[in-house]
């Protein structure tokens, strides 16, 4: 993942690759926030050990945008 949250790789069977997100797609807001690494990093690590419900991606790809509901509990550790 690059730093403006654009997706290099998807790896298979991870929660992007479940939610049909591809590469060169890109994150642009977690949980309702505008996207920075801090931001996901924290929405991440908010998840470690606990079934907290989804994280909240808006994701864009071209000039759409969509929003993405990933299930995952693995805390800091991005889930591509």
């Amino acid at each position: 993942m690059r730093e403006d949250g654009t997706l290099e790789d998807v790896i298979v069977g991870s929660p992007l690759y479940v939610a049909k997100v591809v590469p060169g797609s890109k994150i642009v807001a977690v949980d309702g926030q505008n996207f920075t690494i801090d931001v996901l990093g924290r929405a991440l690590v908010s998840t470690a050990g606990e079934e907290r419900g989804p994280i909240n991606l808006r994701v864009a790809r071209g000039v759409a945008e969509n929003d993405v509901h990933l299930s995952y509990s693995g805390g800091n550790a991005i889930p591509i």
